[in-house]
């Protein structure tokens, strides 16, 4: 067993999108009247983990961007490995679609009202979201 940043950086980044999913889940239960729970604090708690799920996630792929960028850099003109051009290809659109998450997560937790001084448009938000829909719908579809 060995403690790496990528590895401390994806523990961090699910046990945010874990908080998430109980939160959400929370809200979901308070919206069907089935607990009795503040639903805006829950919405916003949910909303706040993950972004910070997200943009742990984004830290995580940076790195693992930049070993796959130094070993294609470090690989032999002779002998190209096209899996690496793929693996190159799916950080980028993993990078991508958690930026789009960043948008509709920071404004429903406030974080980008606290930091920007005013919210995202919700073209913004919605295009996103958008993105980060069609991407995840792009990995669903490659794994199955």
């Amino acid at each position: 067993f060995k403690v790496t940043p990528t590895g401390i950086l994806d523990v961090l980044s699910k046990t945010g999108y874990f908080f998430y999913w109980l939160f959400d889940n929370l809200s979901i239960l308070t919206k069907l009247k089935l607990i009795n729970l503040d639903l805006d604090k829950q919405t916003k708690l949910a909303a706040t983990f993950w972004f910070i799920g997200a943009t742990l996630a984004i830290l995580k792929l940076l790195i693992d961007l930049n070993k796959l960028l130094t070993a294609k850099q470090n690989q032999d003109p002779t002998k190209l490995d096209k899996s690496l051009d793929i693996k190159i290809l799916n950080c980028y659109l993993n990078i991508i679609s958690k930026v789009g998450d960043l948008f509709p997560s920071g404004q429903v937790s406030g974080i980008a009202l606290k930091v920007l001084g005013r919210p995202f448009s919700e073209t913004s938000v919605g295009f996103g979201g958008l993105v980060a829909a069609i991407i995840a719908l792009k990995n669903s579809w490659d794994s199955a």
